[in-house]
């Protein structure tokens, strides 16, 4: 199974094969799947949720290939409780076929957070701290840590900082600064220009979270400079914490 995965990643690089039809071509032709891993697929329609969620948690401890259709269809569980599971099982698993779903996942639940000053928080600013200031939910939150654990450089994010709309760019920026994400710190710096309150806002949030040098020069300029007497003091906030906090 291995080989024909390897040969279809080279012949979706050449735009031969949709790499979203790569997976389910493997998944539908492999006919190995262990007998026990087989009841913990079928456990994730039982009718009972913390069987669900029970199952999902197992499924991503077998790092079986097969096991990720089956918990990406789980990230939409009725469910509160299954679908962080689902998506923590999908981080553990690995596999570069659950990027898509997972940033779908983060973009919609960060869609959800609250219009407060969402970058304006304490300097030890964590997960955890966004979830308590209802900034993002338990799955949103699960969900970038799965994409952490993946690996992925998260280019649909960064892409999204480019967006018409504000409120994808808005989430965009705090999704990056979630997932901690150092390869985006220069499409965040450029962030800092949007015209947007909000955007511009998270991108400041975004480089706190991530703290990293390279944003140090940017927001002195910004806390400087900005008309706005919240954007400047919030990057004034941000430029202390990431000093303080012995930027990479």
């Amino acid at each position: 199974m291995m080989i024909r995965l390897f040969v279809f990643s080279i012949l979706s690089c050449f735009g031969l094969l949709n790499v979203n039809q790569l997976y389910t071509q493997v998944y539908t032709q492999e006919k190995d799947v262990p007998v026990e891993m087989e009841k913990l697929i079928s456990a994730l329609k039982d009718k009972d949720p913390k069987v669900r969620a029970d199952a999902a948690e197992k499924l991503g401890k077998t790092k079986n290939v097969a096991a990720v259709e089956p918990l990406i269809v789980a990230l939409k569980d009725e469910n509160y409780t299954v679908r962080p599971r689902a998506a923590e099982a999908l981080g553990e698993l690995g596999y570069k076929r659950a990027v898509e779903p997972l940033v779908a996942v983060l973009m919609d639940t960060l869609s959800s957070y609250k219009d407060i000053t969402s970058w304006y928080l304490t300097e030890d600013v964590r997960v955890y701290v966004l979830i308590a200031e209802g900034l993002i939910s338990d799955l949103g939150a699960t969900a970038a840590i799965a994409l952490g654990r993946i690996g992925d450089p998260s280019n649909q994010l960064i892409s999204a900082l480019k967006d018409k709309d504000s409120r994808i760019r808005r989430n965009a920026a705090l999704g990056l600064g979630v997932m901690k994400n150092s390869s985006a710190v220069e499409f965040l710096i450029h962030a800092l220009q949007d015209n947007d309150f909000w955007a511009k806002g998270n991108a400041i949030l975004a480089l706190k979270m991530i703290m990293d040098k390279k944003a140090i020069e940017p927001l002195k300029a910004l806390a400087k400079n900005d008309p706005n007497s919240s954007i400047s003091k919030s990057a004034q906030e941000a430029l202390e914490t990431i000093q303080k906090g012995g930027a990479k």
